[in-house]
């Protein structure tokens, strides 16, 4: 199911931390300019507990190229994926930048 969320609503799950608003996430520090607990994140969980392509780099490269406004009509709609529980499933890097960049709702695929 589509949703609007209210951005401040979205929860996501930090290893060893648990479920916390996207604020207090390693991920939106690291937009904010606070680099440093995302790397350690990253440097302490890939290969471990993360087995997907997030490092420092890459979470660079999509904060730089990064469109809030893009719409490609031959290219499948991104949903930020989330639970009942507006924990977030997929889409906390993207979460994270939207934050920090105002924007105070977001289309969600709620499953």
């Amino acid at each position: 199911k589509i949703k609007t969320i209210n951005i401040d609503q979205l929860k996501c799950s930090i290893i060893d931390k648990g479920i916390v608003f996207i604020e207090d996430s390693p991920h939106f520090q690291y937009v904010q300019n606070n680099k440093k607990p995302y790397i350690e994140y990253i440097n302490k969980n890939i290969g471990y507990k993360l087995q997907e392509d997030h490092y420092p780099e890459s979470f660079e490269k999509l904060i730089n190229n990064f469109d809030k406004n893009f719409n490609d009509k031959r290219v499948k709609k991104s949903f930020i994926i989330i639970n009942k529980s507006n924990v977030i499933l997929d889409g906390l890097h993207r979460a994270s930048i939207l934050k920090s960049i105002g924007s105070e709702s977001i289309e969600c695929l709620q499953i």
